[in-house]
């Protein structure tokens, strides 16, 4: 009688056994040991091709068989052996089943020439193949399992409470007060004059000293030296005996230094370190003729420039709050290009004759005269001024 089953009645009556761990499927077998373990009889229509090993348990009923055999075991009727040799010829014995079920030799006799080698005969044909059984289905998936669920994060650790801050330490004491400096060197005193009119004598006042006897006018130059430790000797142009040496503002006696050679004087005793020398010398200056003073670099007036004549190849400027009204200098270009008279800021100079103000120019050998006319007020005037 017909039956009609599903494939779970299959499977729950054990007919099909799927074993989805190992790849496995069992029929009629529980624990199938194969990729397919059939356990019973197993029909198989039409060409079959098996690739790898085949294991029967019991027997094969096949029409036929196609192939080499070359790999087949168990056979009955022979033993694996070679049979035949120059002397001998393969006896095979087949029953009528078409199975070898012996195979021996027999020995090649003598005698006349036998008839030749009969030709071999035709291979026969090969068998078809069997057509490829039908794939199994494919067993069931099984279900994925649940993913667990996902532990608690820990809870965050409290934070450290702060360390104290440690105490200030104690202010140190002030430092005692520093030891005053010692007081600072005189100024030096107000260079000596050619002598003026004598003063009215005092009550025992001490006789003025006696003035340098000169036939007409005086010019007095005064040249400063800041000493180095024990030096003696400076190096200044004088006249032999119309000469004053002052050390620190106090002036010296002759006998406290040698001036005989008109080009240096020499001290007694040596100086000590910026000890101030001032030397004021004189020379007479004969009526009607002015003093001259030399230069070669750019010079700014002196109060002393005034009633000499300045000879120089450099400009010459001239300065504020210096000159007073009724000064009077000449500047001689001792070059042979021009130089510049330049006003310092505060001075107005007038180009004589004219309302021009401002620098002048004086050309090579030209003479020009400065005179002061008011506060930082001078008119100038000359031959090769423009």
């Amino acid at each position: 009688m017909g039956k009609t089953r599903s494939i779970g009645d299959l499977i729950s009556d054990n007919l099909i056994t799927p074993d989805i761990s190992n790849d496995r499927i069992g029929i009629n077998s529980t624990a199938p040991t194969a990729t397919l373990d059939v356990n019973g009889t197993l029909n198989v229509s039409g060409v079959s091709t098996f690739q790898g090993n085949v294991s029967i348990v019991g027997t094969v009923t096949a029409n036929s068989y196609s192939g080499s055999g070359s790999s087949l075991t168990g056979l009955t009727g022979a033993s694996a052996a070679t049979y035949g040799d120059s002397g001998s010829t393969p006896v095979i014995t087949v029953d009528s089943g078409g199975r070898i079920t012996g195979i021996s030799t027999a020995a090649i006799s003598g005698g006349g020439g036998g008839g030749g080698e009969g030709a071999q005969g035709n291979q026969g044909l090969q068998g078809t193949q069997g057509t490829q059984g039908t794939q199994g289905t494919q067993g069931l998936q099984g279900t994925q399992g649940t993913q667990g669920i996902q532990g608690l994060q820990g809870t965050q650790g409290s934070q450290g409470t702060q360390g104290t801050q440690g105490t200030q330490g104690t202010q140190g004491l002030q430092g005692t007060q520093g030891t005053q400096g010692t007081q600072g060197t005189q100024g030096l005193q107000g260079g000596l004059s050619a002598q003026g009119s004598q003063g009215l004598q005092g009550s025992s006042g001490l006789q003025g000293s006696t003035g340098y006897s000169l036939n007409g006018g005086v010019d007095r130059t005064i040249t400063s030296f800041t000493a180095t430790d024990g030096q003696t000797s400076f190096t200044v142009s004088y006249t032999v005996g119309f000469i004053d040496v002052f050390l620190n503002g106090a002036k010296l006696e002759a006998s406290e230094y040698t001036a005989t050679n008109g080009t240096s004087i020499v001290l007694s005793e040596g100086a000590e370190v910026n000890d101030v020398i001032e030397i004021i010398s004189y020379v007479r200056v004969a009526v009607g003729q002015i003093g001259q003073n030399t230069q070669t670099t750019s010079y700014t007036l002196v109060a002393l420039d005034s009633g000499k004549h300045v000879s120089t190849d450099s400009n010459v400027a001239i300065p504020a709050s210096v000159f007073e009204v009724g000064d009077i200098i000449s500047v001689y270009n001792n070059s042979s290009s021009s130089i510049t008279i330049t006003s310092n800021q505060g001075v107005t100079t007038y180009l004589a004759g004219t309302a021009t103000t401002g620098n002048r120019t004086l050309s090579q050998r030209g003479l020009a005269t400065i005179l002061c006319v008011g506060t930082n007020t001078f008119v100038i005037t000359g031959a090769g001024l423009t």
